[in-house]
């Protein structure tokens, strides 16, 4: 995989939000409502109130740049962390390690604040040592990253 791939899904894989922002103006409400609840996916929140949500949006917005067809999937599956690490028909592995990267980076820096609280990198979470073989390292040693890496 190019760094570069993973550096544009980090840079646009919330592409949708701004969007969401101006198109619907009790939309930082519903960030707040999904963020206020441990068990809820913000898509989830964000479909049930307005019938669509940041992922797709960013992703027909990925599209109409003309990013990498493989970039825009990315976008539109950046919060189905079941699906893509737990599931025999998940993504390819150019999707997992994409994804996986960008799971990492949000959980080193504590930037999303969903996977603050549902606790990304734990042994009881159902796709985390799936998440853990797609970077080929042990679940402990991704809980250890945090603190070197913010200093």
């Amino acid at each position: 995989m190019e760094p570069d791939e993973a550096y544009a899904l980090g840079l646009f894989h919330n592409c949708g939000i701004p969007l969401m922002l101006s198109r619907f103006p009790y939309y930082i409400e519903v960030m707040e409502e999904s963020y206020a609840q441990n068990d809820v996916r913000i898509v989830d929140v964000e479909n049930q109130r307005m019938n669509t949500n940041h992922a797709v949006i960013g992703y027909y917005t990925a599209k109409s740049w003309r990013l990498p067809p493989h970039l825009c999937e990315a976008i539109a599956s950046h919060h189905n962390r079941r699906q893509t690490f737990l599931s025999p028909l998940g993504k390819d592995v150019e999707q997992k390690n994409l994804l996986a990267i960008l799971k990492m980076a949000e959980h080193i820096c504590q930037s999303y604040r969903v996977l603050a609280t549902i606790g990304l990198i734990t042994n009881g979470t159902p796709w985390a040592r799936p998440f853990s073989n797609t970077l080929a390292c042990r679940i402990t040693t991704l809980r250890t990253w945090r603190p070197p890496v913010r200093k």
